[in-house]
């Protein structure tokens, strides 16, 4: 890597680079020479802005000699890169995690349709049975049982509606999961193109 310590580097230089290769976008020659100043002790003579400046011209024959504004472009550019991938990953783990809740409250939503249709006509087969067994006029009977039969043709229309409906928004969630890993995918190339 561009950023790690190169053969040419020698050890005050390499250590001046890795302070301005740290300071982030707020770097600057003059922040690293005051830095080296305030916290390396040297030997010389100098001190305060002498020292500073001094240390100022090394760090701009060193920037230049070695390339400095190109390696810290590639650091900085292998910190955005891995940002964005845990970024990325992250808003993967928090759509997954919706989808899945989703599939859940959905799939449930589906057991309780169907639990409804099944007691909706167990009653109206109680309800049928009563009316046959209190009386005996037929036509009475006949027209209870065709009311409770379209209560039932009804119950279970809304129910298999209600059905249908869950199992389209399951699908809708099966395939936003698609395009959750389609589009970590792509992020993945789009990292490794950088």
């Amino acid at each position: 890597m561009l950023y790690e310590r190169q053969k040419y580097d020698t050890n005050e230089g390499w250590t001046a680079f890795k302070i301005y290769r740290d300071l982030g976008a707020a770097r600057s020659l003059r922040k690293t020479a005051r830095i080296l100043v305030e916290k390396i002790p040297t030997s010389s003579i100098r001190t305060g802005k002498d020292a500073e400046n001094n240390k100022l011209n090394s760090l701009v024959r060193w920037s230049k000699e070695c390339d400095w504004q190109k390696r810290v472009d590639a650091y900085d550019d292998d910190i955005s890169t891995m940002a964005y991938k845990s970024l990325a990953k992250l808003e993967k783990t928090r759509l997954t995690k919706t989808v899945e809740e989703l599939r859940e409250r959905l799939t449930l939503a589906s057991i309780q349709a169907h639990e409804f249709s099944s007691m909706s006509m167990e009653i109206s087969i109680n309800e049928m049975a009563k009316v046959k067994s209190q009386s005996d006029n037929s036509d009475e009977v006949s027209q209870s049982l065709a009311i409770t039969h379209l209560n039932i043709v009804k119950t279970v229309k809304e129910s298999t509606e209600i059905i249908e409906k869950t199992v389209g928004w399951i699908d809708k969630a099966y395939s936003l999961t698609s395009l959750i890993e389609l589009a970590n995918r792509q992020i993945e190339s789009d990292v490794i193109d950088i």
